[in-house]
């Protein structure tokens, strides 16, 4: 991937790069990764075929029927250009109404797949729900919930054919300028905060299954399902040599001094 490259399908490649590094640091069966992840908005009328869909979900099959239960999910945009370009610091791309904008509007769409996800049984619905909203190399993790029965019926998102938001919406945004703010940490893939939020992601998320009822013989089955909390700061750790890596070919002008400064040699 470069990063001048607008191109969303390539930040979907690096995002899940940086989940799947994740994933194999934990022991089979923790979590899968399921790519575009269809939630139907209305699962109890068969005539209403609109669904949503996370560019990732992270959740487990639970025998024996296999049903879906998820921890998380995340939803990407391209970055905004020329800004990222560079790679500037994660609250400098903040200053910018364009990346607070694209923020929001992918804020919005992940309301509505969480909302959707409850009404699918896949999450609790009296718990906050943790999504993780990337607009090109840069996330937030954003909280969800718990909602109420009125808000969890309202769709916030009506996405037009491409699947961005219309240009109404985009002129109603534009009207709220200065009320648009990013509130959460942001973060830059590649470096150690951003692989400690990934891991905090991952570990919060963990106990929805307990929230949704998941609970017994599959749950505490070592084979299934095992975590060990004490390898937690050894896990961090270890998936930012992971992320580093792989981020260090798609922006390769990261200056090669500050890799050998971290490693002792360059990657």
């Amino acid at each position: 991937m470069s990063v001048h490259s607008a191109d969303k399908s390539v930040g979907y490649g690096l995002l899940n790069e940086l989940l799947e590094e994740h994933k194999r640091l934990h022991r089979r069966g923790d979590f899968l990764i399921f790519p575009q992840l269809r939630l139907r908005w209305n699962p109890s009328n068969p005539r209403d075929f609109r669904s949503n869909l996370p560019d990732l979900g992270f959740g487990r099959l639970i025998p024996p029927n296999d049903r879906l239960y998820i921890q998380g999910g995340a939803k990407h945009k391209r970055p905004v250009l020329p800004l990222m370009s560079g790679l500037p610091l994660p609250m400098t791309v903040l200053h910018s109404f364009d990346v607070r904008n694209a923020f929001a509007v992918a804020a919005k769409q992940a309301s509505d797949q969480v909302k959707a996800a409850i009404k699918n049984g896949a999450v609790p619905q009296d718990e906050v729900i943790s999504w993780v909203i990337s607009i090109g190399p840069y996330f937030i993790v954003k909280n969800f919930g718990p909602f109420n029965q009125a808000e969890l019926d309202t769709r916030g998102h009506r996405p037009n054919p491409s699947g961005d938001a219309g240009v109404t919406e985009a002129i109603e945004e534009t009207l709220e300028q200065n009320r648009i703010q990013i509130l959460e940490p942001i973060y830059l893939i590649g470096t150690p905060v951003a692989a400690t939020a990934v891991v905090e992601f991952l570990q919060n998320g963990r106990r929805l299954y307990i929230s949704n009822n998941v609970i017994g013989e599959h749950l505490c089955d070592e084979y299934y399902y095992p975590y060990y909390d004490a390898l937690n700061t050894c896990k961090t750790h270890v998936s930012f040599l992971f992320q580093l890596h792989y981020c260090a070919g798609p922006f390769s002008h990261i200056p090669g001094t500050v890799l050998f400064k971290i490693f002792g040699t360059p990657l």
